[in-house]
């Protein structure tokens, strides 16, 4: 019946039922105190409630993030002491659940109350103190966002990660490929005054340019993000993608083999033609045909 169905519920707050026909708020959990209140708490005995999907785990951490409520004292203590059965459940349904922490707002809550539960540990090892602690600062700029801009901070000192996550919580490959771009992107950003015209140009004309901008801002990085921000307004599209002025074929056509040297020579002409220095052909003959000798 309803009672027992409610009794099953993971939170109070989830616990309450409204009469179709009268519009009467049913409340058999004290779901509705718990709102006024503001608190996450199990129906029932916690570890019983988690035990019977440890996802509710996540869950827990998840609205008392996002609502801005505090979870209440036996709750906690069985979300903390059930931390380690987190990874009973499927990679998939974790990495859901992490995506809607990291990007829900407020992110930066989320990923303490990981923290501090101990679920981040399991599920995510490789950080240390330090990098929680910073993925914790930067997350707390960002408000609602995007998995892809959530995760790009809380990675954002841990890139090299992105790889090994992929099968941990079965992201597709092309989310992974964006957050790695946007992530490198960002650091780019971050040192924007050190690259050279070309590598800027490079950075810019990315699909994810856009997203490594709010990473970078967010991060901490605002003078270099806005003086990028500007750059690439002011940069038409053959700027940052000038055509080639030579291809393969050309390069055959002057008795050259293909091969590594072929990749080596077009990528150094491409370098010269995003600085300007190789505007026509003769120029851009200089580029290659020295490398391709060598």
């Amino acid at each position: 019946d309803a009672r027992e169905d409610v009794l099953r519920r993971d939170f109070t707050i989830n616990g309450l039922l409204e009469d179709p026909l009268s519009g009467e708020i049913i409340d058999f959990v004290g779901g509705r105190a718990d709102l006024d209140a503001r608190l996450v708490r199990a129906i029932g005995d916690a570890n019983a409630r988690f035990s019977e999907d440890y996802l509710r785990l996540l869950r827990c951490v998840r609205f008392a993030a996002r609502l801005g409520f505090q979870i209440e004292a036996s709750t906690w203590a069985a979300c903390r002491a059930l931390a380690p059965s987190i990874t009973r459940i499927s990679a998939e349904r974790i990495g859901e659940e992490l995506d809607r922490i990291v990007s829900q707002g407020p992110a930066g809550r989320g990923l303490a109350l990981l923290a501090e539960s101990g679920l981040l540990g399991v599920l995510l090892p490789e950080l240390s103190p330090e990098d929680v602690a910073r993925a914790i600062d930067r997350l707390s700029h960002l408000g609602v966002a995007t998995p892809l801009l959530g995760w790009g901070l809380a990675l954002f000192d841990r890139p090299t990660l992105i790889a090994a996550l992929v099968p941990r919580f079965r992201w597709a490959r092309a989310f992974a490929r964006d957050l790695a771009e946007a992530t490198d992107g960002a650091q780019a950003l971050a040192r924007w005054s050190e690259l050279r015209l070309a590598d800027r140009k490079r950075v810019m004309r990315r699909p994810t340019f856009d997203a490594s901008l709010v990473i970078a801002r967010a991060a901490g990085h605002r003078a270099t993000e806005a003086e990028a921000r500007a750059a690439r307004d002011a940069s038409t599209p053959l700027e940052l993608r000038p055509p080639p002025l030579l291809s393969g074929h050309d390069l055959e056509a002057l008795g050259h083999r293909p091969g590594k040297a072929f990749k080596v020579a077009l990528d150094a002409l491409e370098t010269a033609q995003l600085e300007g220095t190789a505007t026509t052909r003769e120029e851009a003959l200089a580029v290659v045909l020295p490398l391709l000798k060598a």
